[in-house]
């Protein structure tokens, strides 16, 4: 089952599912995630299409 789901996000990549996405918790409660990689804000509420065109996507293990 898990080597579907690895197959499965290797195929179609969103920041979701990159190793390289963090969640950054703010003072205020407010919350966004971030790609470690590019340094790049991804937003709160992020797309299901965000990272679909990404070169340096990689799956979370």
């Amino acid at each position: 089952m898990e080597q579907n789901i690895k197959e499965y996000r290797e195929k179609h990549p969103r920041c979701k599912y990159c190793k390289y996405e963090r969640l950054v918790m703010g003072i205020t409660s407010y919350s966004y995630y971030r790609c470690e990689l590019k340094d790049k804000y991804i937003g709160s509420l992020k797309s299901d299409w965000k990272g679909i065109f990404c070169k340096w996507f990689k799956p979370k293990e």
